[in-house]
């Protein structure tokens, strides 16, 4: 090992010396090198040569030239290399002269060497060195990072790491597109698509929500309704007279071919590409598109990345209403949205809501509005609609009494222009035609939204967080073997006698360690059980909330209906009615959510201490935190936002407009029943959303204590690991011991570098 050959007594306390004076790293190189030809046998000499003991005392001022302090020079000396490779590689020069010249241990050149190593490392981290965060970049160089990890060997496992890579290979990103029937959907699909693949030639008037992936083999999936969902499409028929004629004339045209693609479980058709037209176009005699549910789409396009995804909707003045439902849950996960607008109709009450419910509800934290078809209005009117867009979403906001939230909405939103029309001619090879009109690809308003679409894609906070998710795991796995080979190197060192007691010990620590855990899991059953029969408590406390939204709506439609009638002598406008009754139940569904999960919260921190106290000191550092923010991100992916409250607000509207002043008591009661019976309908629906989120927390603990026991686990076994290899080691020679030791060495340097350079990427991000 090094300094073994220089010295035979071992000093336990290390006193670390301060450098005295500042020179180059060259000249201090020197000085450290001579600091090494002093060892056991020749101490006495150099302890006399006053040459040598200037060098000392410019190094070490006012420390007294002893034994002892010979060997806490040298110690200091090595710690100084660890962080300064350009003097380590300076001080080889001066070590390997010495060695022609008398004795100097093997190992210390070895261990120099490998300080110096830090050199070529770092010089490769600078050139890595990413100052901006870019997506694909960092993904590669991790990719990059772990393939080294991985060719290095210097894990002892290298299973975690390979999921770690697996996420980044397999990372995905969704852009949903959104829109009013007319809006331009499928012309623009087709032009970031690359190919007309939507649209009046190849799919005309598409009906359905379409789920488009990036194949290299093209294929089509399509998915019907069940008879459960279209039972639901039924109902909802019976307060619309338009829908009750769409689900007539369905059965009507598709006969008994209806019974074989709308069955009990609903049922998935892979189908040519080529044939996708029968089965999504409007315009088809069968009408096969009212029963379909979903199509999936896998296909070559050029749009960004092939990780890219894109969610294309029916209209959102969809008559079917579950459509609707399931198309903002679609909608919900998706990373970016962008919402179209015909610029020859913006801003109808159907799009202003839309935008409203998507900023406010829906948590999506970006919103590119695209006004299309510019190339039909001229530059003022484009930019008068541009401006009536913004004030039309503020006058929309103070009538829903939500004008704070007005800047809040209009900074989200990112508005482009766009010719889809003339950029999809550029894109399917025929720009003459485009040019021959003045519209050049990048007056088509498309090279614009592209670039705004990879920046939000590779730039925006899912990518953030997926990119510092792998860079934390990586780092989390480079600390556990960091600490592994410390221990093992720590174990090296000690005599066998150390090696012995230390195995003792050990052996009393895995069996204390041992105890803890078969009481955390007896435990930990009765800490499950206690949760989840908490759940009912749970389910009551949202039943009661249930039952409260019911009073708050009813009582806001009745003082709204009296206020009216006495200050206008006639009901409320049914627009304002419906208004109101989908943004009431809306706030008290996510007003639900929130209070659901942080008094659940509450309830499994109580029972989480109780339990650690009772599990000896394994997982007394399991921090269960509190997001603020989970509820409304769980409310819109889970689906309690996309309830579609469309036909009740209907309902209820046309029950109070036609209210006259003698009847206000018959209308409150007629419309304290029908408030009921849709609660209780809404209830069935929502409540097993809500209580979901109960049973996701329950996991997460559950999660958060079994990898406390697995890392605790993995901590024991590395030890064990580590001093077994000491002991295997302890009959070795110096010089084999010493090729040990400098092998970990080499590991622990190249891992911290790693670590260093992983923790500056985090920095970016």
């Amino acid at each position: 090992m090094p300094l073994a050959k220089f010295w035979k007594t071992q000093i336990d306390k290390f006193e670390k010396l301060d450098l005295a004076l500042e020179l180059d790293d060259k000249d201090l190189s020197a000085y450290f090198a001579a600091m090494f030809l002093v060892n056991e046998h020749s101490k006495e000499f150099f302890l006399k040569n006053s040459d040598f003991k200037d060098i000392f005392l410019k190094l070490w001022k006012d420390v007294q030239v002893g034994k002892n302090e010979l060997i806490f020079a040298q110690k200091t000396i090595l710690s100084i290399l660890e962080n300064e490779p350009n003097i380590a590689k300076e001080m080889l020069y001066y070590l390997k002269k010495i060695e022609k010249i008398g004795e100097l241990d093997e190992d210390l050149l070895r261990v120099v060497k490998n300080l110096s190593l830090n050199i070529k490392l770092n010089e490769e981290i600078q050139k890595e060195k990413i100052v901006d965060f870019e997506f694909n970049k960092i993904k590669e160089l991790l990719l990059e990072k772990l393939n080294y990890l991985e060719k290095q060997n210097l894990f002892k496992e290298f299973k975690n790491l390979e999921q770690i890579r697996e996420n980044l290979l397999h990372s995905t990103f969704s852009i949903g597109v959104t829109g009013v029937m007319n809006s331009g959907k499928s012309t623009l699909l087709n032009t970031l698509l690359g190919r007309e693949l939507l649209g009046t030639s190849t799919v005309p008037e598409t009906a359905n929500l379409s789920i488009i992936k990036h194949s290299d083999n093209p294929y089509a999936k399509v998915s019907f309704w069940s008879k459960s969902e279209w039972k639901q499409i039924e109902n909802s028929a019976s307060l619309n007279p338009k829908m009750e004629e769409f689900t007539l004339k369905t059965k009507e045209n598709l006969k008994e071919e209806f019974q074989k693609y709308v069955t009990i479980e609903g049922v998935s058709k892979e189908i040519n590409l080529a044939n996708l037209s029968t089965y999504t176009s409007a315009k088809s005699s069968q009408k096969l598109c009212n029963i379909v549910k979903s199509v999936e789409i896998g296909t070559t396009f050029s749009l960004l990345d092939k990780t890219i995804s894109i969610v294309d909707t029916p209209g959102l003045d969809d008559p079917v209403i579950l459509r609707e439902e399931i198309t903002k849950h679609y909608l919900a996960n998706c990373d970016i949205l962008i919402h179209l607008m015909n610029a020859n109709q913006a801003a109808t009450l159907k799009d202003i809501d839309f935008i409203i419910d998507a900023l406010t509800y829906q948590k999506i934290s970006h919103l590119t509005l695209v006004i299309t078809r510019i190339d039909s209005v001229e530059k003022d009117e484009l930019d008068e609609v541009i401006e009536y867009v913004k004030k039309i979403v503020e006058k929309r906001l103070i009538s829903l009494n939500k004008p704070h939230l007005t800047s809040s909405i209009l900074s989200k939103i990112k508005i482009f222009t766009i010719s889809s029309y003339y950029a999809l001619l550029h894109r399917i090879g025929k720009s003459e035609l485009a040019l021959k009109d003045g519209w050049s690809i990048k007056r088509s308003g498309i090279l614009d939204l592209e670039e705004h679409l990879k920046e939000l894609v590779f730039g925006g906070e899912r990518a953030k967080v997926q990119i510092s998710s792998s860079i934390r795991d990586i780092l989390q796995n480079i600390k556990i073997e960091l600490d592994s080979l410390r221990v093992e190197k720590e174990y090296l060192l000690k005599s066998t006698d150390e090696l012995n007691s230390e195995f003792n010990r050990q052996i009393k620590n895995k069996k204390r360690v041992a105890e803890n855990i078969d009481r955390l899991n007896k435990n930990k059953t009765s800490f499950t059980t206690a949760l989840k029969e908490y759940l009912p408590t749970m389910e009551k406390l949202s039943k009661t909330k249930f039952s409260s939204l019911q009073t708050i709506l009813k009582d806001r439609l009745k003082d709204d209906l009296i206020y009216s009638l006495k200050k206008e002598s006639i009901a409320p406008e049914e627009e304002r009615v419906e208004t109101l009754v989908q943004f009431t139940i809306k706030d008290g569904l996510i007003d639900l959510a929130r209070e659901y999960r942080f008094e659940f919260y509450k309830y499994i921190s109580k029972e989480l201490d109780s339990f650690s106290r009772s599990s000896g000191d394994l997982i007394c550092e399991i921090f269960y935190e509190f997001d603020p923010k989970a509820y409304q991100k769980e409310a819109a992916k889970d689906g309690i936002l996309s309830a579609n409250h469309q036909l009740f607000a209907q309902d209820l509207a046309k029950l109070i407009s036609k209210t006259k002043q003698k009847k206000v008591d018959d209308t409150l009661l007629k419309l304290e029943s029908k408030i009921h019976i849709n609660f209780n309908l809404l209830e069935e629906k929502i409540l097993p959303l809500i209580l979901k989120s109960g049973e996701r927390m329950i996991d997460e603990v559950n999660l958060l204590v079994t990898k406390k026991v697995e890392d605790k686990n993995k901590e024991l076994s590395n030890e064990t690991k580590a001093l077994e290899n000491a002991i295997k080691y302890s009959n070795l020679s110096d010089e084999d011991l010493g090729k040990a030791l400098a092998k970990i060495d080499e590991k622990i340097l190249k891992l911290s570098l790693e670590e260093d350079s992983l923790q500056e990427l985090l920095k970016v991000i």
